[in-house]
């Protein structure tokens, strides 16, 4: 559709590190992920192109540590954040709106777990994780898809019939 473009831009970093003077018994690796977006969608309502954009960011990171060869520590932190819009409806499925109250899809979350692998015997291991989470949600929509002025006054008769033959 004409003047509808999509804006987008992504980024992600990884980075592993074993930990000198360690004997390699500790390592660590960060990763993160950032993508953002217009959200390929034009709202002619609000004269926006921004109401279905994305913004999403991952963080993540993971340490482990070896004391010894039958024992492993894994640390494992994360967050995520989410700040979407919601504008993908559309009366005549085009890439063109006309909400007027456009919706979010937003969460972050906060989260991190602890693991512990012991050796017991040589085909024995006990294993033991834990793990706990914070999380906040935001999802809506508009939910007749437009604006009192697009809907207007749109008349509507309907005539429903039902037949049935019924045997007992």
């Amino acid at each position: 559709e004409d003047g509808i473009r999509d804006t987008s831009v992504t980024g992600v970093q990884t980075c592993a590190l074993p930990i000198s003077h360690t004997d390699g018994k500790l390592q660590l690796r960060f990763s993160a992920y950032n993508t953002q977006s217009n959200g390929f969608r034009n709202n002619v309502y609000l004269s926006r192109d921004d109401t279905n954009k994305r913004d999403e960011s991952l963080a993540r990171l993971k340490a482990r540590y070896m004391p010894s060869a039958g024992l492993t520590f894994d640390l494992s932190v994360w967050g995520v954040e989410a700040n979407n819009g919601y504008d993908a409806f559309a009366i005549d499925n085009s890439f063109t709106t006309q909400s007027d109250r456009p919706g979010r899809d937003a969460s972050v979350v906060r989260a991190s777990s602890f693991k512990t692998t012991a050796r017991l015997a040589d085909s024995v291991a006990f294993e033991s994780i834990s793990s706990i989470a914070r999380t906040s949600i935001d999802y809506s929509y508009d939910g007749d898809w437009g604006n009192n002025p697009f809907w207007g006054d749109r008349k509507s008769t309907r005539l429903n019939s039902s037949h049935r033959c019924i045997s007992y």
